[in-house]
């Protein structure tokens, strides 16, 4: 280890030097040039009726070099998921103004054209621009959750207010389908909660079972057990293979992707709604079993009763 021979060390003073009886580590030079990491561990002995520090060294510098070089590629990682949020921030807001103008000039020149085709033209741009601007609000709001930039304002929220909110919301989602949404849960149950975030929460979890359910029910339900809200949202649609479940809360993933994916969406929805459940202390978790829909239960602190 020290490059030299048990013969060679006999009598010289140790090349190992500490600065205190707990364990270090050493840096010392080889024989030839090269470096040594050890880890050296001193310990108090008494040698022919003398005291002596007795040196335990063990040569991790291989373990060493590889801690340095993860530690090393963790700040990359770092940097690049730091640059990679401030990038996505910078380029939302970018997005919005201007897309902000293309949707307000289009519902002017709807309203101020007899042309029907002009009308048409209009409509479709509106609608594309508020798809595209959906689209960069949740990307927004998912960099602003992973930089933990945004903070729920809590407290005392009635679950049923919110609910009937979220309900009325969707209601014209539900015009013509052959679709049955419903909602059972007591009216004076409250959770702590921010009732943005809330409302937030049920949109995206509702709005996806109505989105991958044609027929059947959709079935909102909430309880409080001890200290604790338990919210579900079950359907009846297509549901999540159970290959894909480890995955559902990931950004940027879908089930079905590609140019023949069967569902328009970013990916965003659940990641962000995973977010907004944990920053106010909730956990959320999904059954699901293809072909025989899903059930999505998130639960949040509860206030507890006077």
């Amino acid at each position: 280890m020290l490059g030299r021979s048990l013969t060679e060390l006999y009598g010289l003073k140790t090349p190992v030097e500490t600065k205190s009886l707990k364990p270090e580590f050493v840096r010392i030079e080889y024989v030839l040039g090269e470096a040594l990491t050890l880890l050296v561990t001193p310990s108090p002995i008494t040698w022919e009726g003398q005291s002596g520090i007795l040196l335990n060294m063990r040569d991790v510098t291989a373990e060493h070099k590889s801690r340095s070089l993860l530690e090393a590629a963790r700040e990359k990682a770092q940097k690049a998921a730091d640059m990679k949020s401030a990038f996505l921030a910078n380029m939302s807001h970018e997005l919005r103004l201007p897309l902000a103008s293309i949707i307000g000039f289009a519902q002017l020149i709807e309203e101020g054209t007899d042309n029907p085709d002009f009308t048409e033209f209009a409509e479709v741009i509106q609608e594309s621009g508020n798809r595209l601007l959906h689209t960069i609000n949740s990307v927004l709001e998912a960099t602003r959750l992973d930089q933990h930039t945004i903070h729920p304002e809590v407290g005392p929220v009635l679950v049923r207010d919110i609910v009937d909110e979220v309900l009325r919301s969707l209601s014209s989602l539900m015009v013509g389908s052959d679709v049955v949404l419903s909602a059972d849960g007591p009216a004076h149950i409250q959770a702590q909660a921010d009732s943005a975030f809330l409302s937030r929460i049920l949109t995206n979890l509702i709005g996806n079972a109505i989105k991958f359910t044609s027929k059947g029910s959709i079935l909102l339900k909430w309880k409080q057990t001890q200290d604790v809200v338990t919210v579900s949202i079950s359907d009846t649609g297509i549901g999540i293979d159970q290959a894909f479940l480890t995955d559902v809360f990931r950004p940027f993933i879908q089930e079905s992707s590609g140019p023949g994916r069967t569902h328009e969406g970013t990916g965003l929805g659940l990641s962000t709604t995973k977010g907004l459940v944990e920053s106010m202390e909730g956990l959320i978790q999904v059954s699901s079993e293809k072909g025989k829909g899903s059930t999505f239960t998130f639960t949040l602190p509860a206030v507890q009763a006077q």
